[in-house]
């Protein structure tokens, strides 16, 4: 009956539709035939109405603006082009069809992008869409628990299927639904039904390894840790945190820092390391191996909270603070601040929290440099500038998400730091874990 309806539903739209213009027939030709700048400049004369199309025509000719952004690679604007048939409603000729869009733009831009919490569980059952209902269900799964409708997530993520391709992200992205929901028993389940191999794996045992050291459970934390992969980027924090787990399991880590060693700071994008292991790898960083781990930061701890205060007070314009800071301090290259701060806020700013967001205006940039080395001619059209316009926007608001989000972690570094200075006036001393991935912490 659903398929009879749809079918019913795209028989009257199209009927609806008025015949299209030569320009619109002109503009779906050169798409066909993968001339998508070509395409495009005919497109907006149908969308700008100067082609004399309907409304319908020109709800078609917007769809397929969208399709030909996508194929030249401008991910963002493609967005904003689908988005304006979805805000019409489902009663859009191709109100469907643009859903299966937001898929693979999804698989180029954040969670928020591709905000498929807004379509209802009737959109998304169209038969149309049948052979993506895995990828909708972890999309969906994805952003709900991103909007922090943990229900919904796990209720989305659940269905995702064994034999699915995103089964193992679906199945992290349950477990960090568990965490959230303060289930980690439930979490580290989910997490090993992860496939060996799984690109999805490592993060999921680096969360596991955190959540078991918190409950004072060794063995198997220490076994969820070397589950890292060696050539992973997450191995050195893996090797730090398993041998704080090895210490505290042979009675060695001091009392009074074990809630700051062992509280895992919870994202939904995965597992931050605990301020602990930074402090404590700048002297092995530094070749002190052996030594006090936290002498040198008890000696500095003054001086880094009054430097790190100094930053958060700078500016409260969140892309002033961007522009001021953020770039340097995730890239080591803050000359003026103690070294040891440097190897903090690295660390703080290169996780997952602010990570994400830092990839979406990498991304932006990339679309404005694709823009700007394009042929001279395309340049000069209305929709290349049109183009240019969604991209710059893109940009300054990306610019300002990374700069509340670099701010809300430097503000948890600095009350994490002020709780390990009070705690760590007793000696720790650590052996330098086994393996050559010191280069991935150290900037």
């Amino acid at each position: 009956m659903r398929l009879a309806s749809a079918v019913l539903c795209a028989v009257t739209a199209t009927a609806l539709a008025g015949p299209p213009s030569k320009t619109l027939e002109r503009a779906v030709k050169l798409y066909d035939r993968k001339d998508y700048i070509s395409a495009l400049i005919e497109l907006h004369k149908v969308t700008a109405g100067e082609a004399g199309d309907d409304d319908e025509n020109r709800g078609r000719a917007t769809f397929f603006v969208g399709k030909s952004l996508f194929h030249l690679g401008y991910y963002v604007p493609s967005y904003g082009a689908f988005d304006q048939i979805t805000q019409k409603g489902a009663s859009h000729a191709y109100y469907t069809a643009t859903i299966k869009w937001y898929l693979p733009i999804a698989e180029h831009l954040p969670v928020e992008f591709g905000n498929l919490g807004k379509f209802t569980a009737k959109d998304v059952q169209d038969p149309a869409l049948q052979t993506v209902q895995d990828q909708l269900a972890y999309r969906r799964g994805l952003y709900a628990l991103h909007a922090g409708k943990l229900d919904v997530a796990a209720r989305e993520l659940a269905t995702v299927p064994k034999a699915s391709t995103h089964y193992g992200r679906a199945m992290l992205s349950l477990g960090f639904v568990k965490l959230r929901g303060k289930k980690p028993g439930d979490a580290i389940a989910s997490f090993a039904l992860i496939p060996a191999g799984d690109a999805a794996a490592d993060l999921s045992a680096l969360a596991a390894g955190q959540h078991l050291v918190r409950d004072k459970k060794w063995e198997p934390a220490l076994a969820a840790y070397a589950r890292v992969g060696a050539k992973s980027p997450l191995a050195t924090r893996a090797a730090w945190e398993a041998s704080w787990a090895t210490l505290a399991k042979q009675g060695k880590a001091p009392a009074k820092l074990a809630t700051v060693a062992t509280t895992p700071i919870l994202s939904p994008d995965g597992p931050e390391s605990p301020t602990l292991f930074g402090a404590v790898a700048f002297d092995f960083c530094s070749n002190k191996q052996g030594l006090d781990a936290l002498a040198g930061f008890r000696a500095d701890a003054a001086a880094i909270e009054k430097q790190l205060a100094t930053i958060l007070a700078d500016s409260d314009d969140a892309t002033d603070f961007y522009t001021k800071h953020v770039t340097k301090l995730r890239g080591g290259t803050a000359k003026t601040l103690s070294p040891r701060l440097q190897m903090l806020a690295h660390l703080a700013l290169n996780g997952p929290l602010v990570s994400r967001r830092a990839a979406l205006l990498t991304e932006v940039e990339r679309e404005l440099a694709v823009l700007q080395t394009s042929d001279k001619a395309w340049q000069t059209t209305q929709m290349a500038a049109n183009i240019l316009d969604d991209l710059v926007l893109a940009k300054s608001l990306a610019e300002a998400d990374v700069g509340v989000a670099a701010r809300e972690r430097l503000r948890q570094l600095a009350a994490d730091l002020a709780t390990l200075r009070r705690a760590s006036a007793t000696k720790v001393v650590v052996s330098a874990p086994g393996g050559s991935g010191l280069a991935v912490l150290c900037p």
